[in-house]
């Protein structure tokens, strides 16, 4: 089960909205409402600044912090091993399909 605890963020900038993602007890990731100009028509929009079982994965911007969690379910949902043999292996997400929530 995916929530999310709303928080401050300090990246320099107007972008101060943020909040923390769990999946049960564990931190998976961290979104950031996006609210400097510089955004352009993205501000309001959340983006996924961290998420932490892919570092470096890229997800499209979303409307609403309910639709991050819900892609954040969908994505951890369709995670797999790349080596079945080794359960601490790296875990390729499936991000191909951008959600707008």
């Amino acid at each position: 089960m995916h929530s999310a605890s709303p928080c401050t963020i300090d990246l320099g900038s107007r972008d101060r909205d943020a909040a923390l993602i769990h999946r049960d007890a564990d931190l998976v990731a961290v979104a950031v409402r996006l609210a400097d100009p510089g955004h352009g028509e993205h501000v309001g929009r959340w983006h996924l600044e961290a998420y932490f079982p892919a570092p470096g994965a890229r997800f499209p911007l979303f409307d609403s912090l309910d639709g991050v969690v819900d892609h954040l379910c969908r994505v951890d949902a369709a995670r797999r091993p790349v080596d079945a043999r080794n359960e601490a292996s790296e875990f390729v997400p499936e991000l191909s399909s951008p959600a707008r929530a």
